[in-house]
């Protein structure tokens, strides 16, 4: 037999009458919902609580030296994605500009 939390949904759905349900809402809005949705459906997935928890564990087993290389290591992994995003960003806007200045419609 399978239970349902019937508690979960009334947030979302109290925020969904108030805020103005399908008449329109504004995007701030639809922000909200948005949250309340995803904290709602993350309450209902068993396995994401479990990886979480499993994850946690592990984390608290490891050695004082093993969690400062793992930390080492998934901020330099972070800083080098963050820097792959900014070069690609500086790139597609330089090629934007350059289109702009040396490629518009002007006779060329």
């Amino acid at each position: 037999m399978i239970l349902l939390n019937i508690h979960n949904p009334l947030p979302f759905a109290n925020c969904f009458a108030v805020c103005g349900g399908s008449s329109g809402p504004s995007a701030s809005t639809n922000v909200l919902v948005e949250s309340y949705n995803d904290q709602y459906e993350s309450k209902l997935d068993p396995f994401r609580k479990f990886n979480v928890q499993e994850t946690q564990r592990g984390y608290a087993k490891l050695k004082l030296h093993d969690r400062a290389t793992l930390s080492i290591v998934l901020y330099k992994f972070a800083f080098e994605q963050s820097s792959l995003r900014d070069a690609d960003a500086d790139c597609t806007h330089q090629f934007q500009q350059h289109m702009l200045e040396h490629h518009t419609s002007n006779g060329h």
